[in-house]
């Protein structure tokens, strides 16, 4: 295929040599700033693509998302606070005074033994923690033409790095399902699938309605058309 042939899907534009990436088989249209990949597009089986019609439709960003969109950036911000977060606060207090309490009196006959207690200590520490940031962070997921950003504050909590927006060949959800002693909990992770082959999780929600809106959002605003990728879930 020559050059002059290869043109922008979302203007159509006629891509420069410095727009097109032949190793990674995507191209960034400098006109528009549209990414798009430069792959051979599957045919859709049978009802897919009127699914995702109908998804796109149905599809809304929740109310406690606060969305800022221009032609140049997107970004999303969200508070933690969720009332869990009272539970875990008062819990991991309780937790952490009592394993405190019995670390003192086992002290009392050994120094050595009173050491057991400290995993235990930790774990309410780590408890106090994550109710603190529940109650203070808010997490911002900003997209510009160079990078994909998640940053969380204003106390620290792990996140993932900068991604190349002409790195994501896709977004999508993935369904994780806990069983415990009160019965059986869920929570949905957004994922990137990078034209490398790499996955990358970007953040994990209860609510399977927040982690598809986003990712719904991303893929319009980075004009990436949805695919289904191995392991993705799909409300019914």
């Amino acid at each position: 295929m020559k050059m002059e042939e290869i043109s922008c899907t979302n203007c159509g534009a006629p891509l420069k040599e410095t727009d097109i990436s032949p190793e990674l088989r995507v191209a960034r249209c400098s006109h528009c700033q549209s990414i798009f990949s430069l792959q051979p597009e599957k045919k859709p089986e049978s009802g897919e693509e009127d699914r995702d019609q109908a998804d796109e439709a149905l599809v809304a960003i929740p109310e406690e998302f606060k969305v800022r969109e221009t032609e140049d950036l997107l970004e999303i911000s969200w508070k933690w606070f969720r009332f869990h977060y009272i539970f875990l606060f008062f819990f991991s207090i309780g937790w952490t005074a009592f394993s405190l309490f019995w670390m003192s009196m086992a002290s009392q006959a050994s120094g050595l033994f009173a050491l057991f207690g400290l995993p235990f200590v930790a774990v309410g520490v780590g408890m106090f923690y994550s109710a603190l940031c529940g109650f203070l962070n808010t997490t911002t997921l900003s997209v510009t033409g160079e990078r994909l950003r998640v940053t969380h504050g204003p106390l620290p909590w792990p996140m993932p790095s900068p991604i190349d927006p002409a790195n994501i060949k896709q977004f999508y959800c993935k369904e994780k399902v806990i069983h415990g002693k009160n019965g059986t909990s869920y929570s949905y992770s957004l994922q990137v699938a990078l034209v490398s082959g790499r996955h990358v999780k970007l953040m994990t929600f209860d609510d399977y309605a927040h982690a598809n809106a986003l990712e719904r959002k991303l893929e319009r605003h980075l004009n990436i058309r949805d695919h289904r990728v191995d392991g993705e879930y799909r409300s019914p």
